[in-house]
């Protein structure tokens, strides 16, 4: 497998005058499965590790895992939160007259909805969710019992992963809420050409335009154009709008929650902010936990894979018994470094970091093993 570049942009700059000393915490976490690339060209999607999940009301979804992350691989379905307690289900679109109904959406009630109204639609397409229905919590929530909503994070760390991080634009900032706090969140960012990978294939689905590629889906991720309801039924066929859990302070009321969208006319991801009445589809994804390896592979202990010195000064050097693909995050998940490496040792030049806390992956065989190192210069 060709070797992924081991030097990457600087996603945060900060200048340091006259300060010799800086420390910081580098977390290293040693997940250890089955590898694959970092990048389309290199990435082998037939590799890749599925499994299934089911929800509250008994569906069942594929799952494949993205680097750390699992990802349902169709949209969400269920009618009912974990609890058992009834999603109230949208039976007409939203009447801008109506202002009790129109309260009602605002107050939070969580939604469900069938994409363009069609009840058979569900097995294709799944089913529409208001933002509120997908971030309840008393209820159990409506993701699978251990699943999340898929964030910001989780959709741009994908991208990172399938078309590699020079296509991956975010710009940072910063907004002081209602309550006077400061949030950080992303005004504008997309993932160039990652459509490409996740939307469901050959056009059967999609309305393309007559320039874009309908030769899609490699990723088995199955994106379709779902729309999405409110006052109307809003480019059913053309466009996948995915709510995330993200939420930053909005210039207007109610225009704070984050979601991502896929479209007919380029095959981007362009991440924008909207009402929470509006009805969207949802992914939902789960961090992967310690295994063992399946009978027959190879089982590393937790001493096989390392990463050192402790403390480091400038790079760290890591250490596999096989092959394996690596990755440097920061506190917040984000991938500042990735790589791949043959047996043996690899160094990587970490001197250019900002101080803080940054978390090294490893993806080698089947065991995930965890160890921190201490990092002062």
């Amino acid at each position: 497998m060709a070797s992924f570049k081991t030097g990457r942009k600087q996603l945060v700059k900060t200048r340091y005058s006259n300060i010799k000393m800086k420390k910081f915490i580098l977390s290293i976490f040693i997940y250890a499965y089955t590898q694959f690339g970092a990048t389309a060209q290199q990435l082998d999607f037939d590799t890749l590790q599925t499994s299934n999940v089911t929800d509250a009301d008994g569906n069942v979804y594929k799952t494949i895992l993205f680097g750390n992350t699992w990802w349902m691989a169709s949209n969400l379905r269920t009618k009912h939160y974990n609890d058992g307690s009834v999603i109230v289900q949208m039976t007409e679109l939203i009447s801008e007259s109506d202002e009790e109904n129109n309260w009602d959406w605002w107050a939070g009630v969580g939604r469900w909805g069938y994409p363009n109204l069609d009840p058979t639609t569900t097995d294709t397409y799944g089913l529409l969710y208001s933002w509120s229905a997908l971030t309840n919590t008393k209820n159990g929530g409506s993701c699978p019992a251990k699943w999340k909503l898929s964030d910001t994070t989780d959709w741009f760390n994908l991208a990172r992963i399938i078309v590699g991080n020079d296509n991956v634009l975010c710009n940072n900032i910063t907004r002081i809420s209602a309550a006077g706090e400061t949030e950080t969140g992303f005004e504008a960012y997309q993932a160039t050409g990652l459509g490409r990978f996740l939307k469901s294939d050959n056009g059967v689905l999609w309305t393309y335009e007559p320039t874009i590629s309908n030769d899609c889906n490699s990723a088995g991720m199955n994106v379709v154009p779902t729309g999405k309801l409110n006052t109307k039924i809003v480019e059913f066929g053309t466009l996948a709008d995915f709510w995330t859990s993200n939420y930053v302070h909005p210039d207007s009321i109610g225009q704070g929650r984050r979601y991502v969208t896929f479209s007919n006319t380029h095959h981007d991801m362009v991440v924008s902010r909207n009402h929470n009445a509006n009805l969207q589809c949802a992914r939902c994804t789960k961090k992967a936990e310690s295994q063992t390896g399946a009978a027959g592979q190879q089982v590393l202990q937790a001493s096989a894979i390392s990463v050192s010195p402790n403390p480091a000064q400038g790079f760290v050097t890591i250490t596999t018994p096989g092959s394996a693909r690596w990755s440097v995050s920061n506190s917040t998940g984000v991938l500042v470094r990735f790589g791949s490496m043959p047996a043996g040792s690899e160094t990587v030049n970490i001197s250019s970091l900002s101080s803080g806390i940054y978390i090294v992956s490893v993806y080698c065989s089947n065991t995930v093993t965890h160890t921190k190192v201490l990092k002062s210069y």
